[in-house]
């Protein structure tokens, strides 16, 4: 079996360029195991505005064995958490729409959707 000259290199190009993905699921498919390790960065920084910033309006009620350290500690550890995950998701996506070449706040907020549905969702379960 002898390819022609360049039928060999149709032939692969079909292969890889085969069916893509539509971009809203790859965006879902990336997205929703980004937003099951985005849990603990969110949690971080919800007690740290819980605690610090929205009990100082009152509109929350702050826990004194969070408190007793001081907001250094808690944001330290929101920030440290946060910043890393929001990077690597950001570069992530970023790359995905430029990839797929899909975009529009439509998009946007699909990509967001899909990685605050799993906190919501254990939110949900933990009662």
């Amino acid at each position: 079996m002898s390819f022609a000259d360049g039928e060999f290199a149709d032939r692969r190009a079909g292969i890889e360029g085969g069916r893509r993905m539509p971009a809203p699921l790859a965006a879902v498919l990336v997205n929703l195991p980004l937003g099951m390790v985005g849990m603990l960065p969110y949690w971080f920084a919800w007690r740290f505005l819980a605690n610090f910033v929205f009990a100082r309006f009152g509109w929350t009620t702050a826990d004194p064995y969070s408190t007793n350290d001081g907001a250094g500690l808690a944001l330290g550890l929101a920030l440290m958490t946060l910043l890393p995950y929001l990077l690597i998701a950001g570069v992530a996506n970023w790359f995905g729409v430029l990839r797929r070449g899909a975009g529009g706040a439509g998009f946007w907020a699909l990509l967001l959707a899909a990685q605050f549905l799993p906190a919501v969702i254990w939110t949900y379960l933990a009662g």
